[in-house]
């Protein structure tokens, strides 16, 4: 008898530009958070607790 165990590992991404501009919404839900150019402010932008390891790429 032969078993095989496969763990499959799932990155998921998420670009925040114009159309879709608030962290708090995104933060703990995506591996990697892509930010383009802008200024991130107003209360959906800030005090925000990070849960999960995510890597924010400006």
């Amino acid at each position: 008898m032969l078993c095989t165990t496969i763990n499959m590992v799932c990155a998921t991404s998420i670009t925040i530009n114009s159309t879709n501009n608030i962290l708090k919404n995104v933060v703990n839900n995506y591996d990697t958070i892509y930010l383009d150019d802008r200024v991130y402010n107003g209360s959906n932008n800030k005090n925000i607790t990070i849960s999960k390891n995510t890597t924010i790429i400006d």
